[in-house]
């Protein structure tokens, strides 16, 4: 909320280097990301669920890149999946616990590391902003970057909400559904002043012989009964 009232423009996406190690530390997310982040963000209603499955935000280069839901408690480890070796640099653990969306490499490099970063959403004109702008500026605290990334997830009051939204419209749409067909049935009554409607009238000459089993077509431990209605074993 304050930073909707600081803003100036639309939100801007990025990439953040928590550990500081990369040349350029803050790097403005691709167009085919967002459009990615913004698509799943759409169809989950506004937000990202918890449960998000990862995304593919970058195909193009020699290594694909995936948005995928995690904490920094996981993260901040010397291997994987974080090699994040300056534990002086590690988040407060409440901050450490909350949900926050990384970009990551799909595959290791030669070392098997998967190099990372924070996924945040920030709009233009907050001072915030205009620090990420910076590629090379670490003027930030991580818990505002954390702050930023959470608030692209439900809480999950907002999820179970949600999910009961969901409910009651299908609900409310198989009711529906279950009227219509009712009227529609109705309509068919009135017109026919029955519930089916007869088949249509079979043209074909009628037979002529009675019905009857073919003893030839069966097997050789079969036969017709006494009365010629039924088909018995011969050791019957």
């Amino acid at each position: 909320a304050q930073q909707a009232e600081e803003a100036n423009g639309p939100p801007r996406w990025y990439a953040v280097d928590l550990k500081k190690k990369a040349k350029i530390v803050n790097l403005a997310l691709q167009d085919e990301g967002v459009q990615v982040l913004l698509a799943e963000m759409f169809t989950s209603g506004g937000k990202l669920s918890n449960r998000q499955l990862p995304m593919v935000l970058s195909s193009n280069d020699p290594k694909i890149i995936e948005g995928r839901v995690a904490t920094l408690a996981e993260m901040q480890t010397h291997g994987p999946p974080g090699w994040w070796q300056v534990s002086s640099q590690y988040a407060t653990a409440e901050d450490a616990a909350r949900t926050v969306l990384i970009q990551q490499a799909k595959h290791g490099d030669i070392q098997g590391k998967r190099p990372w970063r924070l996924l945040v959403r920030v709009f233009e004109g907050t001072a915030l902003q205009q620090i990420l702008d910076n590629p090379v500026s670490q003027d930030w605290q991580i818990s505002e970057l954390v702050e930023a990334s959470a608030s692209l997830f439900y809480t999950p009051l907002e999820e179970a909400q949600l999910a009961k939204q969901i409910a009651a419209a299908a609900q409310q749409a198989a009711s529906q559904a279950r009227a219509l067909a009712a009227v529609e049935l109705e309509e068919q009554v009135l017109d026919t002043g029955e519930l089916e409607r007869d088949a249509a009238d079979d043209a074909r000459a009628r037979l002529s012989e009675p019905v009857v089993f073919l003893t030839p077509d069966t097997t050789m431990n079969v036969l017709p009964s006494t009365h010629g209605s039924l088909l018995m074993t011969t050791n019957e």
